[in-house]
């Protein structure tokens, strides 16, 4: 059982999160930037004007470069520099246009960065002044009120090998990322390794990547201690995956101490912007209050290959993901991953694939795929799971799984056939327990529609399956009927024939006998014995007349592997 800390997580940010900006708020000087030759117009390059208020704010200790409202702001390229990033092997090159120092914090006043790219360059327009991660960390530093404009078309652009961010952050402690938008980018649209303390505040959004919108982490270069308002992703382009150019959303590696209290991931073009988060490798305690994804995919991931490196302590509040096209992947692959509220809507795939321990409260999936498989042995377990034209399965691949379901709801009336045979419920794990089952099927599913199949089977890789009661709101059968005694000390009952609920992949049934009547009472049954496959039930009892009448309740089932 995993000890999900949310709350914890929660309480730990608000103490340890770096409040030193907003205590000092840099305030030892104000640089207007006009003060130091800017102009603003769009036209001409104001990269050494802003870079001057800059270093002028880091000489006297730290201050607040202040900008005009509203101006369309070019940066040239200053020049290149080779520093040690996430690529341990080898320094990576870059071209850049502002270098942020400690303690500054810049408010563009809604000003528009807009990079003046060279031939095959790409500027970073933005990036802390020791972000080589094998220099002396940068600190508070607070960055407000910008649109961050690359300027690259990523449906056009060719693959370049420059080390390409339009905002970059590496070794730093304490920043605020203050109503931040980027837009046009190649490589990164944000990139934050080796980094603490982080806020982003009011609103941060990153539209139209070529690559993944925002990386945070990387292997030894954690990122922990983060507190995020609301992020907003779209547009996450993977045309140039063959070139290590990763088409993700959000991609999250070695992060922990997260709270993430909004995230949205939206494509304006499903076919060619597939992007999707990826939390991996070594993260942990990472809370995402509410989570909405259209036609995006959503992965908790780990690369290692024997799962030694889940993602653990994952909470999920509240999750509402669609697939315009009927394809998205959802990909849990955590040592433990807890959603309290979900709703899938046409998602082609919703996999749990060797994830070892998953926590749903209420988990509702609409024309939705559902499928648990992988080798290792992991454990699922549902308070409420509905199924609304829509399947399971839960795969053995070996593994020793057990799944657990308090409430199962199954309805179907789509009226179109899926296949030659549909099993919207498919037990295949080890060990599986239902505590009730609600169906009603109509349709295609419906007794006589065109769609063979039903609502549950058991594999022979299955050594126990227990359900408690099942509901059938067609009312083709039930788990309630009034049976009377036959003469003797014997009787057998043909189940379907007195309409009891029943399926021949569930060879035991748990019932009860309750007298009808003062003369029934005085019959006393001692044992059951139901056939093989459920079909018939022989109940042994004291000497009857053969008018007795008992009302047979049943009151569980069981598959129990022969």
């Amino acid at each position: 059982m995993v000890d999900f800390e949310k709350e914890a997580i929660i309480e730990n940010l608000s103490k340890v999160i770096n409040t030193k900006l907003t205590e000092k708020a840099n305030k030892f000087v104000t640089a207007d930037v006009r003060e130091f030759g800017f102009i603003g117009d769009g036209l001409v390059s104001d990269t050494a004007a802003v870079q001057k208020a800059l270093d002028y704010c880091e000489s006297l200790g730290g201050g607040e470069v202040i900008f005009p409202k509203k101006q369309k702001v070019k940066l040239s390229k200053a020049g290149y520099r080779s520093i040690w990033t996430w690529n341990t092997k080898t320094k990576l090159n870059r071209a850049y246009a502002l270098l942020i120092p400690s303690n500054v914090t810049v408010n563009f006043n809604e000003c528009e960065l807009i990079a003046n790219n060279e031939g095959a360059d790409v500027i970073n327009l933005i990036e802390n002044k020791n972000a080589s991660v094998d220099l002396t960390k940068d600190s508070n530093i607070e960055i407000k009120n910008v649109i961050i404009n690359q300027s690259i078309d990523i449906d056009t652009f060719a693959y370049n090998s420059m080390d390409s961010c339009a905002v970059c952050f590496q070794n730093v402690d304490g920043l605020v990322l203050d109503n931040v938008k980027i837009l046009n980018t190649y490589g990164y649209g944000m990139r934050i390794i080796k980094a603490s303390n982080i806020e982003f505040r009011n609103k941060i959004q990153i539209d139209k990547c070529l690559g993944c919108n925002i990386r945070l982490g990387w292997q030894t270069f954690m990122v922990d201690k983060v507190n995020i308002n609301l992020l907003v992703c779209s547009d996450s382009s993977n045309r140039l995956t063959a070139n290590a150019v990763q088409g993700n959303t959000l991609h999250m590696n070695s992060c922990s101490d997260f709270v993430i209290k909004e995230f949205r991931q939206t494509t304006s073009n499903p076919n060619n912007y597939v992007g999707s988060v990826n939390i991996n490798n070594n993260c942990s305690n990472v809370y995402l209050g509410k989570v909405y994804s259209i036609d995006t995919g959503f992965k908790i991931q780990d690369y290692s290959s024997d799962g030694s490196n889940q993602p653990y302590n994952i909470v999920i509040e509240d999750m509402y993901t669609e697939g315009v096209l009927n394809r998205p992947l959802f990909y849990i692959m955590g040592e433990g991953t807890k959603i309290n509220n979900l709703r899938c809507k046409n998602i082609g795939y919703f996999w749990i694939n060797n994830g070892k321990y998953t926590q749903f409260g209420r988990a509702i999936l609409e024309k939705s795929s559902f499928v648990v498989k992988g080798n290792l042995p992991k454990e699922v377990h549902f308070d409420k799971l509905y199924l609304y034209n829509s399947s399971a399965a839960f795969q053995s691949n070996g593994g020793q799984d057990v799944v657990t379901i308090k409430d199962l709801t199954i309805k179907w009336d789509e009226t179109t056939n899926t296949g030659s045979y549909l099993k919207l419920l498919d037990i295949q794990c080890k060990f599986m327990n239902i505590g009730s089952i609600v169906h009603k099927l109509e349709g295609s599913m419906k007794d006589g529609g065109n769609q063979k199949g039903g609502i549950l089977s058991c594999s022979t890789e299955n050594n126990l399956t227990k359900i408690g009661n099942i509901i059938d709101q067609n009312g083709v059968k039930t788990e309630n009927v009034v049976v009377t005694l036959s003469t003797g000390m014997s009787t057998t009952i043909n189940l379907a024939a007195s309409n009891i609920w029943r399926d021949s992949w569930l060879n035991v049934l748990d019932v009860e006998l309750v007298p009808v009547d003062l003369t029934s009472s005085i019959v006393i049954y001692n044992s059951f014995i139901a056939d093989t496959n459920g079909q018939s039930l022989k109940i042994n009892h004291s000497k009857a007349k053969g008018m007795e009448q008992f009302r047979l309740i049943v009151k569980g089932y069981k598959h129990i592997k022969e």
